[in-house]
Formats: structure tokens, sequence, C-alpha cells
């Protein structure tokens, strides 16, 4: 386990982070995931309370090529500077890692572990999304793993205490729940409902079901082992223009680290 900027990170591959997610729902364990991205690692900075649920969570993953940047550049020997900055990204676009393990993204994981749950009956519940996104998704994971127990529910607004909710999923009694609403509800949700619910298993996925449902296209694959899929989501839905500006701050935290 390593801190980065004050965020806990562990150092497991995928098929480690398989293997636990399995001992859980074996075992009866509670395991609460968090894929871990600059916008939510910034928005921690200035929320004690998200710090503290990123934090005690069980498992952290980094899921972002951003925090692969701020890796290379915070283990890097020069001193602060844009150039430091920019010959640390050139290091992340080429593959260079410094102390963090090999990259899974939320997507990726979550199709693993579909493919995980079909294999060993688990039930499999996708929350949140836009619109029908989950229930879109739920129907695509059916296709890809047919003997898959899989349900997706819920796609609008809510509230962090809605009971619907709650209800929602304590009757579909899920082994393995992947939670949609977004940073930082979905960090929220789960930290305050796991212990209450049948899952043993939650993971805050933010837009990973509207990537499965095809609501948005996922970048190339050569784009994303260049880490600009980020690039590519801004090119297909310019109105998150603004959520990028957690970017600029995420600079302006590592130039004065």
């Amino acid at each position: 386990m390593d801190k980065l900027l004050g965020i806990r990170i562990d150092k497991y591959s995928k098929n480690q982070l398989l293997q636990l997610v399995k001992e859980a729902v074996v075992e009866g364990k509670k395991l609460h995931i968090v894929t871990l991205n600059t916008e939510l690692l910034i928005a921690s900075k200035s929320n004690k309370k998200l710090k503290e649920i990123i934090n005690n969570s069980s498992i952290v993953i980094p899921e972002s090529s951003g925090l692969y940047l701020a890796d290379n550049y915070l283990t890097s020997n020069a001193k602060p500077s844009l150039i430091r900055l920019v010959s640390s990204g050139v290091k992340t676009i080429l593959g260079t890692r410094g102390s963090l393990p090999e990259r899974t993204t939320g997507v990726d994981l979550g199709y693993s572990i579909a493919s995980l749950s079909e294999k060993f009956g688990y039930k499999l519940l996708l929350l949140g999304g836009q619109n029908e996104a989950a229930k879109v998704a739920a129907e695509g994971l059916k296709n890809l793993f047919p003997k898959l127990k899989v349900k997706g529910i819920y796609g609008g607004r809510f509230g962090l205490d809605d009971r619907k909710i709650f209800e929602q999923v304590q009757r579909y009694n899920p082994d393995v729940i992947f939670v949609g609403f977004g940073v930082p509800k979905q960090e929220y949700w789960i930290a305050e409902n796991l212990d209450k619910i049948s899952a043993k298993v939650a993971i805050g996925v933010g837009g990973t079901l509207d990537f499965m449902a095809g609501k948005v296209p996922r970048a190339p694959k050569m784009v994303r082992n260049l880490g600009l899929e980020w690039a590519f989501r801004l090119a297909v839905q310019p109105w998150r223009i603004k959520r990028q500006l957690a970017l600029i701050k995420f600079i302006k935290v590592l130039l004065r680290s």
C-alpha cells in the first residue's frame, strides 16, 4: 500500500482483485472497492469525509492515467517544474510506471467481475447510470455472459437516503453491486449501505454503466493504451469541459508538491 497526494492506493493486479472478490463472496466478507481517478482525488482534497471514506475502504485502485502521471512526477528526482511535468506526461504515455501497479480501468474490471460472476453463479446488480443505462448494460452483459444472473435498476436523480433504492437492492439480494451514481455520491452510498445489504462486494464505477450500455462510445484501444481516453471522451461529450477543470486543479496540486 502506498499513498498518492494523501490518498491510499493498493497494489493489486486484476487477477488478484478478482481473487479478492471471490474470497469476499465465498467467505461473507464485505469488500468496498474504490476506482480512483483524478476527479475523485481532487474532490477528496477539500472534502474530509470523502477522503476518510476512500482511505478507509477495502481496496483503492488507480483507474485514470492522470494518477500515473502524478506518480511519475512525484517519483522523479528533477526539480518541480513544468518541464518535469511534461517529461512525466511523456513517460506516462510511453507506459512507464513509477510505484503504481499495472492499470486496471473500471470498465475492464467490471467485465471481468461479470465473467467471474457467471462462472460461479454470483448475482450481480447494476445500480445507477444515465436514464436506462443500468438496464441496457445488464441486457448487454447477459448477451456476453448468457448464464449471468444480472439486473439493472434505477437511473434517475436520487437522495442518499432514498428508501426506494435500498428496498429494490434488498429485493434482488445481490452478491456483487456496481454503483454508478457518480463522484462522490456513489462513495457516500456504498459507505452508508454496504453493511446493511446482502451484497458482499460493492464498487463505485462512475460512468462504466454508460459505456457498458453503449450510451457513450469507449475510446479505441490505442487511445486507451496511451492514457488519452479523457481527451476522447471530451471530444464526444464537450459538455464535460467543466468537469475537466479538476485536471487544472490537479496539475496545480502537483506543481506545489
